[in-house]
């Protein structure tokens, strides 16, 4: 796998957090892991929440717009397409998962 600095710094659009991807180039799958500098350092702990949201990121508008009619036809409540590049559903436990179209 390939690292990259998809958001670093704020080197790509403002955020209040760093994001690099995990890329394997023969798959095309993408792992994006993120770091909030606002966090005061503490270390993991299983026992505590921690999960920020787990994203999918997808290759096109067109593949959005599938997520989204799959979401329908499954009857699974999420926010529509937001901002033109994003689809988020919550989990029974409240987790985000995002699909999420990467802005060029």
């Amino acid at each position: 796998m390939e690292v990259e600095l998809e958001n670093f710094d704020s080197a790509n659009w403002p955020a209040p957090w760093n994001e690099v991807l995990l890329v394997d180039r023969e798959t095309g799958l993408k792992i994006g892991l993120m770091e909030h500098p606002s966090n005061p350092g503490d270390p993991f702990d299983e026992f505590r929440t921690g999960l920020d949201h787990v994203e999918f990121e997808v290759s096109s508008r067109e593949e959005l717009d599938e997520w989204l009619e799959r979401l329908d036809a499954l009857r699974i409540p999420h926010s529509g397409i937001k901002d033109e590049h994003i689809i988020v559903v919550r989990d029974p436990d409240n987790i985000q998962f995002e699909f999420f179209l990467a802005r060029s």
